[in-house]
């Protein structure tokens, strides 16, 4: 989270780089988060934050359901609701 901005951007791109290319040749990529990754880079491009999504648990809720997060508990809202 403290690297220089140009270290963060250099290793995204390479991470993001590694997925394209092994979903462009047909490996399954889903375990590893890379639709998520792909969705905050284009919101977020080169963002330190997008490295968060694997240390954090990615939780998607639907309609009707909710869920309780204590005090000083690390969390990100994503996307969703009215």
């Amino acid at each position: 989270m403290t690297r220089s901005q140009d270290a963060v951007s250099e290793q995204l791109g390479k991470l993001l780089l590694r997925l394209q290319e092994k979903k462009t040749s047909g490996h399954d990529i889903s375990n590893q988060c890379s639709e998520l990754l792909f969705r905050l880079n284009s919101q977020f491009p080169g963002d330190v934050g997008c490295f968060c999504i694997y240390f954090l648990n990615h939780i998607v809720l639907q309609p009707g359901q909710a869920m309780f997060l204590g005090p000083n508990l690390p969390h990100a809202y994503l996307a969703g609701g009215n």
